[in-house]
């Protein structure tokens, strides 16, 4: 399954709150599920029976600001 824009109200507002949706299932169970955040550059990811994940970008908030605000 992929969803490439969950959250199409957030993204038309421009609030961020959106996210590209993946996951793949084998015989009906999930197995692997990622999730990421374009404009903050995280990113959620979970493997089934090995745990899940939270990978966060190192960046200033401030540079951040100035790129959104060119979209």
């Amino acid at each position: 399954m992929v969803d490439p824009l969950d959250g199409t109200n957030g993204f038309i507002d421009g609030n961020g709150d959106f996210a590209v949706q993946i996951g793949l299932a084998e015989d009906g169970e999930c197995v692997v599920g990622v999730v990421y955040q374009p404009l903050t550059g995280v990113l959620y990811r979970a493997l089934q029976g090995q745990g899940t994940w939270i990978e966060r970008p190192d960046y200033d908030r401030s540079e951040h600001k100035s790129r959104t605000s060119v979209m």
